[in-house]
């Protein structure tokens, strides 16, 4: 699959801005239970995310969602991709090390399927670094703070 770099990332990484980050919590099991803050961005559905979960999807025997070379007239117009990504007080990074995605469609068996794209080191800090810029210019508050935010919730 290819590489994200820096002009994807900065092409293709949209924050919805009609649609508020969720404060949540995250869990990982070490030896013992460690919860975390945790904060959940709802991504637009762009042609450079909507091409790579299509790659993703088409591995798996399912049409995609806009045309290919492949599929230029057989694809699936009527669907669309529901993509999240979050960021997070545990990880060393402090960012998921995928984007989620769910298939909502009624022309295919995956409808409602959850997949990943899943993000090496060199990625997660050019998502990260994006995610900082654009939750301050949406929500008025870069990711640090909205982790902080987060921790305050998940202590009351």
């Amino acid at each position: 699959m290819k590489k994200m770099d820096a002009d994807f990332v900065n092409h293709s990484i949209i924050l919805d801005a009609c649609s508020e980050p969720t404060y949540t919590s995250g869990q990982a099991f070490v030896c013992y239970p460690v919860v975390f803050p945790a904060v959940s961005f709802y991504l637009c559905q762009t042609d450079g995310l909507t091409r790579l979960a299509d790659a993703i999807r088409e591995e798996n025997g399912f049409l995609p969602m806009l045309p290919t070379e492949k599929h230029s007239a057989d694809y699936d117009m009527d669907g669309w991709y529901d993509f999240y990504i979050g960021i997070n007080d545990y990880t060393e990074s402090k960012i998921d090390n995928c984007i989620e995605f769910v298939v909502d469609t009624p022309n295919s068996e995956d409808d409602g399927h959850l997949y990943t794209i899943e993000l090496d080191a060199d990625e997660q800090k050019l998502l990260y670094d994006r995610l900082n810029k654009l939750s301050k210019e949406c929500f008025g508050m870069n990711c640090r703070e909205m982790l902080d935010d987060a921790k305050e919730e998940l202590s009351a």
